[in-house]
């Protein structure tokens, strides 16, 4: 005979019945209990048997759930591990990353006081070189004027061509 499992609607345990017999919904013990009748010694051993299977169906689906919670944890495992060498790798690159910052803000705070160094100079010998004064020195400097030196003269004159006064 073919036997079917079902979970009986009042205690939930599992019970077996005929094919023919689908409309049953409670377990025998349950029936019984409804009217009333008194339970035989097979009643309660098969309510034991009951009990033994239910405990026996919650355990292996907590081991089923367990193994599921284990392989998660692997997976987890795997992925933090990953990660931890992600973030030591990007740890790396990012002490390379401020090294090289810090040697390019060092650059540029060099060329700024150069540059502030420059324009000092610069206004400062502009400022001490009267725009008439320049003009006649740019003219004496010419190298047009000094046919014995022109390279000296090409010197001189790019020197106070820098110099020169704004106007």
């Amino acid at each position: 005979m073919n036997w079917l499992i079902k979970n009986c609607n009042k205690c939930e345990h599992k019970f077996a019945h005929l094919p023919n017999e689908k409309w049953k919904t409670v377990c025998p013990i349950c029936y019984k209990a409804e009217r009333g009748y008194s339970l035989t010694t097979s009643d309660h051993s098969l309510k034991k048997l009951q009990q033994i299977v239910t405990d026996q169906t919650k355990k292996m689906e907590e081991n089923e759930k367990r193994k599921g919670n284990q392989e998660q944890m692997r997976e987890f495992s795997i992925r933090l591990s990953k990660l931890e060498k992600m973030n030591t790798r990007l740890q790396v690159a990012l002490h390379l990353k401020s090294r090289e910052i810090k040697d390019l803000t060092l650059i540029r705070i060099d060329l700024e006081r150069q540059l502030a160094s420059r324009i000092r100079r610069r206004v400062v010998s502009s400022a001490s070189i009267p725009r008439g004064m320049w003009k006649t020195l740019a003219f004496l400097c010419h190298p047009d004027r000094n046919p014995t030196n022109p390279d000296k003269a090409q010197d001189a004159l790019t020197w106070l061509t820098d110099q020169q006064p704004h106007k």
